[in-house]
């Protein structure tokens, strides 16, 4: 949302238990998963913690944390740590603005320009999602001219 400072925003709705857990602490972590794990980025979402007896999405997704950072996922290739700045209602859901104040990424999935050069998961909604794909173009800045 904003490179200076860095923001990041996600949309929770209010009845969600995430809501009250990010409200609560103030914080929230954004992990960006390979295509590999397209089911692992749509379980959050259709799981929820009011209907687990255990609490622990993670847990029942087989998703493993960094030890050192409990809202990092082993096997994200890029993961934002975020404290929340501002919350602004919007309809059934709050924005939560977040200021990044951590990165954290896994050089295998990047080439030497730190360009991104894996594939992910797109979510489009409902339970689908598509893969990104390894072409890519490049326009240099002088094209434009």
């Amino acid at each position: 949302m904003s490179a200076q400072p860095p923001l990041y925003g996600v949309l929770i709705g209010r009845e969600r238990a995430t809501h009250a857990l990010v409200v609560g602490s103030g914080a929230f972590g954004i992990n960006f998963l390979p295509a590999s794990s397209s089911k692992s980025v749509q379980g959050p979402g259709v799981l929820s913690m009011h209907d687990l007896p255990e609490k622990d999405k993670l847990a029942r997704l087989a998703l493993d944390t960094l030890p050192d950072t409990p809202l990092a996922l082993a096997d994200a290739y890029l993961y934002y740590r975020c404290g929340v700045i501002q919350t602004v209602p919007t309809g059934d859901h709050d924005l939560s603005l977040g200021e990044v104040l951590e990165v954290r990424y896994a050089p295998a999935f990047y080439d030497a320009q730190r360009l991104f050069r894996g594939e992910a998961a797109v979510y489009l909604g409902r339970s689908s999602d598509v893969k990104t794909t390894q072409g890519r173009e490049v326009y240099p800045s002088e094209s434009f001219s």
